[in-house]
């Protein structure tokens, strides 16, 4: 996950050393939420559920690969956290998770989970760049027009490509697995 920096500093009313220091207060709320789900699931009880997610994720004939480790955790924790049904309650795990670990979260790890509760799936193709830092993106079956930050691809292929990934309706948070 990262922080959408743009966001933060257009906040109207503050300086931009304050905006900075919400952006690090909300960060590290972010970085202390995706630890504790990353621990949370890690446990015994759900060693069946995170094998068969692998398994859905890559395939019978597949392995992890050697290069790209990182780009494909980031890819596995996204479909296993928003995507996969738990095999015991049929429950996604973010929603589990809140509904059993919810209440112990701090008021910003709070917020946040709740954010990720109300992302939705979506395929979506770059518009326009609207500055050096977004772009005005298009929701490929909905023609629904939203913002996010100037993604990290080839700035000339970035009108040629459909991307998938779960987007959140404030703008606030997303994941930084997005695909095209």
């Amino acid at each position: 996950f990262r922080l959408v920096e743009d966001d933060v500093d257009q906040l109207t009313g503050f300086d931009a050393d304050f905006n900075q220091h919400l952006g690090g207060i909300i960060g590290e709320a972010i970085e202390g939420l995706m630890l504790k789900l990353g621990k949370y699931f890690h446990k015994e009880d759900f060693a069946e559920d995170f094998e068969r997610a692998l398994y859905l994720y890559i395939g019978p004939f597949e392995r992890v690969p050697e290069e790209g480790k990182d780009e494909f955790w980031l890819g596995f924790w996204d479909y296993f956290l928003f995507d996969y049904h738990l095999v015991e309650s049929d429950v996604k795990p973010l929603e589990y998770f809140n509904m059993v670990y919810g209440e112990k979260l701090g008021i910003e790890e709070s917020r946040i989970l709740k954010e990720l509760l109300n992302s939705k799936f979506t395929v979506f193709y770059i518009k326009k760049i609207l500055s050096p830092s977004s772009v005005e993106c298009i929701n490929l079956f909905t023609d629904e027009v939203f913002t996010l930050p100037l993604l990290d691809f080839d700035y000339k292929s970035l009108k040629k490509l459909l991307f998938f990934g779960h987007i959140f309706p404030t703008g606030l948070v997303m994941i930084n697995y997005l695909s095209s």
